[in-house]
Parts: structure tokens; C-alpha cells; sequence
């Protein structure tokens, strides 16, 4: 990309990055706590990197690979400096907004519209909740690898005619959709928008109509590489419905989601009214004026794009890649997320692109009516640069919410106060910063039943991080409780574990000694370098008399934490053991 084209990206990406900027001083939030900082999802060691690839890691039940290893690699590089999680987010934003700068202008878009379509992408409020959230960053790489397939692919079209280079090309563009389908599910949408590109007529700058034969070829490649995935899977994970507020028949589910749909392009197109919270009232509980509401303004809007559909062909990628874009959230499969703007992310890309295309056109037919070019020029430009102006504006208060967990789930809580993942992950912060008692009651809002709302919570994340909090708050008994009725409930083999050892942890300070021997010595095996756990072992083999185990797990705590605070008391009862 040379001359005014190459100019032109660079100043949109220096806009574009420059609101962004403030946010770069703001902490791990939300999931990073516990898939980085506590380190679930990450790999310390270059010889566990296949194990990202093997193995399911998350927490949430998906299997995201890329993903993963980003976070790992991320870890290697900065350490836990959320400085360069965050630049590291802002930079895929970045090569988000060039890659989709570039498949305009392969399409034969104008450096202007380019230019515009990316500014507004990249500005877009919506997606102040993916760049400046750590986590949400699996958005941005699944987007990367979609984009990136298609380019690779335009370019094995219009730029070689030798079979090798295509093929390379080729097999360059299925990696990037791996990349994709690695780093999250959403990435299938690329199978289907390849299939539909295959019966559809367009063309390339310069007029350049792709083979039909190849691109059906090409159509059936991207497929099976998308059901292969889906077919792995489906094995190494299964599907997993979160906890809900109820469960929702397929009706009531598509009716209630009608109501997030006009949210969503609301978001798009007036984006305002902004919010990570997913809670939602229930189609069923709305009132009788509200559900003609909902239903009228859905269908207004369908009816409307169906209308630009036949009028304006031009706008039917637009439209297409937006309404697919929110199949995802449209709860055919049970699980079930509703509202949150994270989701909106290849959303806002349709959006803005629908946005200026459709300026154009009436620019056209304005033009055609005798309108001067110059006073049109200067109506548009000014257009965008007020839009411009408001989305930046928008970006800087939502990034300084995103500071730390309390900033950003007290305000999401004091306009949604059922927003029950907002209520677990506040509670959660309190824990971190030593406010036991405001937690536990956070909790068990968290786990309070709201009829007529939906409202997402991980439930088993809850239960564990509960437990914890009894343990914090010496209600040993319950703690214990709690433990062993979740323990036979929970799925996630990784959390069943944890809630095993708090199982133990509660048992040992009940004095229950031999069922806490058992456990300890059993997760010591699976985490021999997990200090706290060689600790409690010992101290529970000494109150059973066994010196001999507690010689060697006292040994092991020392040699894996030689600067822990109590030493000095652990060499003492070391001393004390008989040989």
C-alpha cells in the first residue's frame, strides 16, 4: 500500500489510537484476574505450549488455544504489567482497522470511503468494551484471523495467476481461519459468508470477478475446515449451558432476544447507551404495550433492511455480515448471553461500513439532482467529523471506568442492580481487598433468583469463590457444607478440584485430619509445585503423628517458597520431627 492510500491509514490509525491511550493505565479487570493473574489459562513454560493445544484450559468451557497462548506469550514478555496486555489489545485493534482498510480497497473502495468506514470501526463506542478489556480480546483475534483469511484470498485472485502461489495463498488464508476458530467460536461465521459470497455476484477493484469454480472450491475448504474444528470440539469439550435466570424455551428465547436486536442496532447506530451488564427482563414479563413495542421495532427494523436490500444492492455485504454477526447471540444454542457490548465488535465493522456506503449512494442521487459537488463534499466531511468527534468523546469515560474491578462493576450495578456476574465479580474484588463480609453478601445476591430477568452467572465459579470467602470468614462449617455438596455437582474438572481443596482446607481446621490427609496428598501429586499445598500437607501429617510425610512436604514448601514469612516457625517444627 503506497502514496496517498499508505497516508491516509496511517493518520486513521493514529486517530484511532490516540483516545485509546488513556486507557493503557488501567489494571487486570474482570476474567484477567483469574486467567492471568491466577494464571488458569496460562502456560509459564515453552514445553506446556502443546498443552493449550490438547487440553481444555478454560474455565468457561469453550476450548480457545490462540487465545490462550496470546495470554501466555503476553505473561512472557511483560510479566504481570497490564501495560502490555493493553497494548497488545490496542495493536489488534490497530491491525484490525488496516486489514479491513486493505479488503476495501481490494474491493475497489475509494481511499475516502475506505478511510471512513475504518474511522468509524475503529472509533466506535461499542468497542471501548474489547480494546479496553484484557480478556476481551479473543474478539479482536477472531476478527484478525476472518479478515486476514478473506484478504489472503482476494489477493490469490487478482494477484497470480501461477497454481502454486494460490495454493499457497490458499493454505496461508485456512491458517488465518484457524487462527480464528482457535481464539473464539464466533469465527464460523466466516463459513457461512464465504458460502454466501459463492452465489453472489461482486467483483474485485478493477473489475476482476473471482472464478466461480474456485470460489465455490474455496467455499467448501473453508467448511470442512469449520466443522472439523466444530467436530474436535465437540469432543475435547461438549457444550455447556451457564446458569441462567430460568431456563427459556426456544419461543420465549427468540422473542426475548427481538428485544436485545433493536437494543443492539440502537448500540450501533446511536451508540450511548453503553454497557458490559447482559441481564434482560424476560419476553413474558414485559408489559402488554412494551411487547408491542418490541416486537413493532423489530420488525420495522427487518422490514427496513429488507426494503434496502432490494433498493441499494450495494448495502447487502453490509447488511448480511451484520445480521450474521449477531447470530451468535441470537440463543438457537443454549448458551445464552444477552446485551453486552463485547458482542458487537464485527457488528460495528458491518455497521459503519453500511453507514458510508449508504451516505454515498444518496450523495449519488443528490449529485444527480443537481446539487453542487463542493457543498456536498463539505455536508459529509463535516458528518464525519462530528461523528468523528462524539465516538472519540465517548471512548475516554468509558475507559476510566474500566480502572480496576470496583470502578467498573459499581457503576454497571448502580444501573442494573440484578446484573448477577456484575454482583459475583464485584464480590470477588472485595474478597482480594480483604472486605469478606460485603462479599459474602454480594454473593448471595449473586445466587438470588430475579423472575422475569435473564441474567448470566457462572455459577460454579460462584460456589467455588464462596466457599472461599466462608473460609476467609472462619464459617468453617458451612464452608465444608458448601464444598462437598458442590464438589459432586460441578462439571469443570478444574474447579471440581478446587473446591476439593477447600474441602480439605475446611476439614483440616475442623480437625477432620485423616479426610484432609487424603485430599492434600492427592493435589499435591497433581501440583507438586504448588507450595500452599506441600504446606497443609505437612501441617495435617504432623497433627496425625505421620513425622515422616511431614519432613518431606515441610522440605518441599521451604525449597519452593524459600522467602515465605514464616520460615523461620516451619525450620522449627522441622527441628522437632524425629528422624
Amino acid at each position: 500500500m503506497r502514496g496517498r492510500a499508505g497516508l491516509a491509514l496511517v493518520g486513521v490509525l493514529v486517530a484511532v489510537a490516540l483516545p485509546y491511550l488513556s486507557g493503557l493505565d488501567n489494571g487486570f479487570v474482570w476474567l484477567d484476574h483469574l486467567e492471568i493473574v491466577e494464571g488458569a489459562l496460562v502456560v509459564r513454560d515453552l514445553t506446556d505450549v502443546p498443552g493449550l493445544f490438547l487440553d481444555d484450559r478454560s474455565t468457561l468451557g469453550y476450548h480457545r488455544p490462540i487465545y490462550n497462548l496470546l495470554h501466555s506469550l503476553n505473561l512472557a514478555l511483560w510479566g504481570l504489567e497490564p501495560r502490555g496486555f493493553l497494548l497488545c489489545s490496542l495493536g489488534l485493534h490497530l491491525l484490525n482497522c488496516a486489514l479491513g482498510f486493505a479488503l476495501l480497497r481490494r474491493h475497489g473502495r475509494s481511499v475516502v470511503t475506505a478511510s471512513a468506514v475504518v474511522l468509524l470501526f475503529g472509533l466506535h463506542p461499542v468497542n471501548t468494551a474489547v480494546v479496553g478489556l484484557i480478556h476481551s480480546i479473543a474478539d479482536e483475534l477472531f476478527v484478525a484471523g476472518a479478515l486476514g483469511a478473506w484478504l489472503l484470498f482476494a489477493r490469490a485472485e487478482t494477484e497470480t495467476e501461477s497454481k502454486p502461489a494460490r495454493g499457497l495463498l490458499w493454505a496461508l488464508s485456512l491458517a488465518c481461519l484457524l487462527v480464528g476458530l482457535g481464539s473464539k467460536e464466533n469465527a464460523f461465521l466466516y463459513a457461512p459468508v464465504v458460502a454466501l459470497a459463492a452465489f453472489t455476484p461482486w467483483t474485485f477493484a478493477g473489475g476482476i470477478r473471482p472464478s466461480s469454480a474456485r470460489l465455490r472450491a474455496y467455499a467448501v475448504a473453508v467448511i470442512l475446515v469449520t466443522a472439523g474444528v466444530g467436530v474436535v470440539r465437540i469432543g475435547e469439550v461438549g457444550a455447556q449451558a451457564p446458569a441462567l435466570g430460568g431456563a427459556l424455551q426456544l419461543g420465549e428465547r427468540l422473542l426475548t432476544f427481538a428485544g436485545v436486536y433493536v437494543d443492539y442496532w440502537k448500540k450501533l447506530l446511536v451508540p450511548f447507551d453503553l454497557s458490559i451488564c447482559d441481564t434482560v427482563t424476560r419476553f413474558s414479563a414485559l408489559a402488554g404495550t412494551a411487547k408491542i413495542h418490541t416486537l413493532g421495532s423489530a420488525l420495522i427494523l427487518i422490514a427496513g433492511q429488507a426494503a434496502l436490500w432490494v433498493r441499494v444492492p450495494r448495502l447487502r455485504p453490509w447488511i448480511a455480515l451484520a445480521n450474521l454477526s449477531l447470530l451468535p447471540v441470537a440463543q438457537i444454542v443454549p448458551i445464552l448471553h444477552f446485551r453486552a457490548d463485547r458482542f458487537l465488535y464485527l457488528a460495528t465493522l458491518a455497521a459503519a461500513g453500511g453507514v458510508v456506503e449508504g451516505a454515498s449512494v444518496l450523495r449519488g442521487h443528490l449529485a444527480e439532482r443537481g446539487v453542487p459537488e463542493r457543498r456536498l463534499g463539505l455536508a459529509f466531511g463535516g458528518a464525519l467529523g462530528l461523528a468523528v468527534v462524539l465516538c472519540a468523546g465517548r471512548i475516554l469515560p468509558r475507559l476510566a471506568r474500566f480502572e480496576n474491578d470496583e470502578t467498573l462493576f459499581r457503576s454497571e450495578l448502580e444501573r442494573t442492580v440484578d446484573y448477577r456476574e456484575g454482583l459475583s465479580q464485584l464480590a470477588r474484588h472485595y474478597d482480594r481487598t480483604g472486605r469478606f463480609d460485603a462479599a459474602g453478601e454480594l454473593y448471595e445476591r449473586a445466587l438470588a433468583p430475579y423472575p422475569g430477568r435473564v441474567s448470566y452467572v457462572d455459577l460454579e465459579g460462584v460456589m467455588l469463590a464462596r466457599s472461599k470467602n466462608l473460609l476467609a470468614r472462619g464459617r468453617l462449617e458451612e464452608a465444608y457444607e458448601l464444598a462437598r455438596e458442590q464438589q459432586r455437582l460441578v462439571q469443570r474438572p478444574r474447579l471440581k478440584e478446587e473446591l476439593e481443596y477447600n474441602l480439605a482446607v475446611a476439614a483440616y481446621r475442623l480437625g477432620r485430619h485423616d479426610e484432609a490427609l487424603e485430599i492434600f496428598g492427592r493435589y499435591a501429586r497433581a501440583h507438586p509445585r504448588d507450595p500452599s499445598c506441600h504446606y497443609l500437607l505437612g501441617r495435617t501429617a504432623l497433627a496425625l503423628g505421620e513425622d515422616a510425610l511431614a519432613r518431606r512436604a515441610l522440605e518441599r514448601y521451604l525449597a519452593l517458597a524459600p522467602g515465605a514469612s514464616d520460615r523461620a516457625q516451619v525450620e522449627g517444627l522441622l527441628a522437632g520431627l524425629s528422624d
